[in-house]
Formats: structure tokens, C-alpha cells, sequence
């Protein structure tokens, strides 16, 4: 498989089409997403298309903590 470019990733922004990237790889959360539809899952829809690096530890890959 070839490489996926933040273009790419941003073509799927949506609830029903939604890919992340973090960390170097691409997810698709679509199916994850349908599955958990709610309040849980609103914070990955306004992600989606986009870079997720932040929300995590690049050298655990832990979620970071939240820093509210």
C-alpha cells in the first residue's frame, strides 16, 4: 500500500466517512464510530479528516491526559 496524505484524510470528515491520522498511521473510525454513535464518540467527528497527534504520548502512544 502507498502513502495516504493529509489530503486524503481530510476528504473523510465525517460521521458516515471518518479517518484520523496520528502518529504517523491513518484510521478508519467509521465503523467505530456507527457502532458507538453518542456523545462519546462527538469528540472523534470534530476530528475527523484531521491529525490526532496531539491526544496522545509520542513516545507511549498513551492517551495524554486531559489538561482541563
Amino acid at each position: 500500500m502507498g502513502y495516504i496524505t493529509p489530503a486524503t484524510v481530510a476528504e473523510h470528515n465525517t460521521h458516515t466517512d471518518c479517518w484520523v491520522s496520528f502518529l504517523g498511521k491513518v484510521f478508519d473510525l467509521t465503523k467505530l464510530v456507527a457502532e458507538n454513535e453518542g456523545i462519546l464518540t462527538q469528540p472523534i467527528v470534530a476530528a475527523a479528516g484531521t491529525d490526532i497527534s496531539q491526544w496522545f504520548n509520542p513516545n507511549t502512544g498513551d492517551v495524554r491526559p486531559s489538561t482541563l
